[in-house]
């Protein structure tokens, strides 16, 4: 009786037998691989590919010793060779396994497109060159189907998953019984700590001992299909448990891994945001001896971080491997101490610390009469003149610029017009005039004047919404599991 047409068995046996008319090779001079592929669901389950320069044959049966072994269903194949599904996204989504990556990756490369016969005519992975998402993919979001396993505690895990969330992976929290500490700091928003709400919106919690065998053999196995793996243990806590960093790698070469360490390295010292922002030199930058109300450090390492793994992913989609990225809380500061540190080094005090820093007019907090504050950031000679003509001060259009005495005279004098009306009057003259003045407020008034938004993306311009809420602790620990159960972990 004869198969119906769309059996993916009769569509596995087209694209077999045309592989010899669509893979050409990648690079000059050709290339030579021998690939088998086990398939299941299929009535032919087994076949050997063998490209040796230009040429290309196919058998049907394992024959010989392969370069890659190919584990995948007779759906997903013939969905490929009839262009309905792509193979990267197939083999990102796990659901193409491979034994060797870089030879896969030459092979999808090579394969032309279905029916035509024809070489590719660029190396581009499909989907960049404007293919349509495969079914379920989230489309505009770079990150779609990948698969982050994010083990770190605190906030620079934290600003890295937001990041990676809404650019479209599908993020699982690792968390012991007690939860990710961030869960617990008050004020609570459904029993969850807000901090927590705001960062892991859309991720999926799932508990696991790392400290067990079952919990380190179920991260094995989840590392397995994953892209990325984010840590912030102290160096050497994940091996003792037997689930180091290296090994995953070894299991999964495709794996990029993140530490979220204090120092960097073998160092063991304990490290927060206030240690190393003091350390740096950066305390003594903003003054006075209140802290800052904000953790630089802790927030650079996350942007920082979510910076170098997006390079080792697009990276791996041409060597088909992985990489390890050592994000230290101690060097997380050197965006904001690069330029003030080579002024020093240079042996002088330079723009930034003089006339950035609130030395001259232009650049200065003000007090109106009201109390009110507000700043002015008219660094461009158009604006300064504009403004002090629209003080009615016009003789200090030379100055604004001016640290030195003069500058001080010429701010004294503009700080008793400003006293004489309210902040928003002069607010609205700026406006106005179109002059970079802007109002001094508390976070309380930014978020009250909709000038942020608390739910609001750190990625505005790629960033999927923020309408998912945060996961209870456990929450997709059952699912996750279920999901596992169905997976080779071989």
């Amino acid at each position: 009786m004869p198969k119906p047409a769309n059996d993916p068995s009769v569509a596995v046996a087209q694209l077999m037998h045309s592989l010899p008319a669509r893979l050409r090779p990648s690079t000059p001079g050709g290339w030579r691989a021998t690939f088998h592929f086990r398939l299941s669901h299929c009535a032919h389950p087994e076949w050997t590919v063998r490209v040796e320069g230009d040429r290309c044959t196919v058998a049907q049966g394992l024959e010989g010793a392969a370069d890659c072994t190919v584990e995948t269903s007779a759906e997903t194949l013939a969905g490929i060779a009839a262009g309905t599904v792509n193979p990267r996204t197939a083999f990102l989504l796990r659901r193409v396994k491979v034994s060797h990556l870089g030879p896969m990756l030459k092979f999808i490369d090579a394969l032309g497109p279905p029916g035509t016969g024809e070489p590719t005519t660029s190396a581009t992975p499909a989907l960049a060159q404007g293919d349509p998402p495969s079914p379920g993919e989230a489309p505009g979001l770079p990150l779609a189907d990948l698969l982050v396993l994010d083990c770190s505690r605190m906030l620079p895990g934290a600003v890295l998953a937001r990041q990676l969330l809404e650019l479209g992976a599908r993020v699982i929290k690792i968390e012991d019984a007690g939860g990710d500490p961030m869960r617990h700091a008050p004020p609570l928003v459904d029993g969850i700590g807000a901090g927590f709400v705001a960062f892991y919106r859309g991720a999926q919690s799932v508990i696991l001992d790392l400290r067990t065998a079952d919990g380190a053999a179920t991260l094995r196995a989840l590392a397995r299909r994953a892209d990325v793996l984010v840590e912030s243990f102290r160096p050497g806590t994940l091996a003792r448990w037997g689930v180091g960093l290296e090994a995953l790698r070894a299991a999964n070469p495709a794996l990029v891994t993140c530490s979220l360490s204090g120092y960097g390295g073998d160092d063991q010292r304990p490290a927060h945001d206030l240690n190393v922002t003091a350390e740096s030199g950066l305390l003594s930058l903003l003054g006075g001896p209140a802290l800052p109300a904000v953790l630089l450090a802790d927030v650079a390492a996350g942007l920082l971080a979510a910076t170098a793994i997006l390079a080792a992913l697009l990276a791996r989609r041409s060597s088909g491997r992985g990489a390890h990225i050592e994000q230290p809380l101690a060097t997380a500061l050197r965006p904001f101490l690069a330029w003030p540190a080579a002024d020093l080094a240079a042996g002088a005090d330079g723009l930034i610390a003089t006339h950035l820093a609130g030395a001259c007019p232009a650049y200065r907090r003000y007090r109106c009469g009201d109390g009110g504050e507000l700043v002015v950031a008219a660094v461009e000679p158009k604006f300064w003149t504009a403004w002090v003509e629209l003080l009615g001060l016009p003789h200090l259009a030379g100055v604004g610029l001016d640290p030195g005495d003069d500058g001080a005279q010429a701010a004294a004098q503009v700080a008793a017009v400003l006293a004489q009306r309210p902040r928003q009057h002069w607010l609205e003259r700026g406006a106005t005039a179109g002059l970079p003045v802007s109002p001094v407020l508390t976070l309380a008034e930014a978020l009250a004047a909709g000038t942020l938004e608390v739910a609001e993306p750190l990625l505005p311009g790629v960033a999927r919404g923020g309408s998912a809420r945060a996961p209870a602790l456990g929450e997709h620990t059952a699912a996750v599991r279920a999901e596992l159960a169905g997976i080779s972990l071989r």
